[in-house]
Formats: C-alpha cells, sequence, structure tokens
C-alpha cells in the first residue's frame, strides 16, 4: 500500500468529565500522552473498572470529511468535530478510520503516532451531541440513539505515541499504514 498524505485541520484538549474537546494552537504529545488531556498516561481503567491497563488510547483523531458524514447520516445542520472529541483533526485521507492497526501517523515535527484501533460509536456520544445541538435539519428533535449506526465506520482511531512532537493546524501528516512482514 502507498503512502498517503494529508493535513491537520484543528488540535483539541480535552477535559477529564467531558466528551468534546476544546480546540487549541498547539498540541504537545510525551511518550505519556498529550499534555493537559484527560487521556494522558501509561495506564487507564479497565472497562470494568477492576484494574489498571495500558492505555492504548493516548490521543484520538477523526477527519473532517467523516463528521461530515456522520452529520449527514445524522441529518444535522452542523457538527462540529470537537463535538466527537478528537485531538486531532484531519483532512485528505481517505478512509481515514480504516487505517489498520500499527499504521503510523508521520507528522512534519517528527512526532509519530501508531493506531491502535478504530474507535466504537457510543450512545454517550449520542446524548451528548443531542444536548448539544437540540434540533436537526428537519427541525426535529435529535434521537441520540442514532449516533452509533450513523458514524459506525467513520467515528475514528485511537492509538499511542511513539515519538512526542508539537503538533499543530496546518502541519503536514504522513501516512503510512501496517503492513505484515509475514504476509496476509
Amino acid at each position: 500500500m502507498e503512502k498517503l498524505k494529508g493535513s491537520v485541520v484543528s488540535v483539541h484538549i480535552g477535559k477529564k468529565g467531558e466528551l468534546g474537546k476544546e480546540a487549541t494552537d498547539e498540541i504537545s504529545s510525551t511518550i505519556e500522552g498529550i499534555q493537559g488531556d484527560r487521556h494522558f498516561g501509561y495506564t487507564r481503567w479497565s472497562k470494568s473498572k477492576e484494574c489498571a491497563v495500558r492505555n492504548d488510547r493516548q490521543w484520538t483523531a477523526l477527519s473532517v470529511e467523516e463528521v461530515d458524514i456522520i452529520r449527514q447520516n445524522m441529518e444535522l445542520r452542523e457538527l462540529a468535530a470537537e463535538t466527537l472529541g478528537p485531538n486531532i483533526v484531519v483532512q485528505g485521507i481517505p478512509e481515514f478510520s480504516q487505517l489498520p492497526r500499527g499504521t503510523k501517523l508521520l507528522f512534519e515535527n517528527g512526532a509519530i503516532f501508531v493506531v491502535e484501533e478504530f474507535t466504537d460509536p457510543c450512545s454517550r456520544m449520542g446524548q451528548h451531541i443531542a444536548d448539544k445541538y437540540k434540533i436537526d435539519a428537519n427541525n426535529q428533535l435529535i434521537k441520540p440513539n442514532l449516533f452509533p449506526k450513523a458514524s459506525n465506520n467513520e467515528r475514528g482511531l485511537v492509538g499511542v505515541i511513539d515519538r512526542p512532537g508539537i503538533i499543530k493546524p496546518g502541519d503536514a501528516v504522513e501516512v503510512v499504514p501496517y503492513e505484515s512482514k509475514f504476509g496476509k
């Protein structure tokens, strides 16, 4: 597979307890994650909250193209990318959410982020969207339960930081998709 190139549209930081993230001028990453973000750290709590596990969600990213697909699927007038909680919003990378585990995102300043997995759409985010926007393009109340289906295969990616750096809007990003050396 050939290398893909895109650009960073915006960067965001999320506070503890909030689903959305606020736009900022730059994000600074370390091997532990994005400084100031709620997902910062080597570990996170397991889904069952029983114990700490390796944090495979140090960053989240999605594409403007996929945000627009979600907006259309939910019949919304608008949907700001930061509402969906990414640290990085990119453009120009086809089928961004379909990039395989192990894919590397190489940012122009030298930072390298590695894809761990696809972001699952959740019903909590659907409620967050309904609370924020209230009415869809047809002047109907937004149905929160539409979000998981509307964002299926378009929800973005999560991963870990392989090489730290500073990322800003306008930065170039090169995608190096993972390919197994052992065949398929």
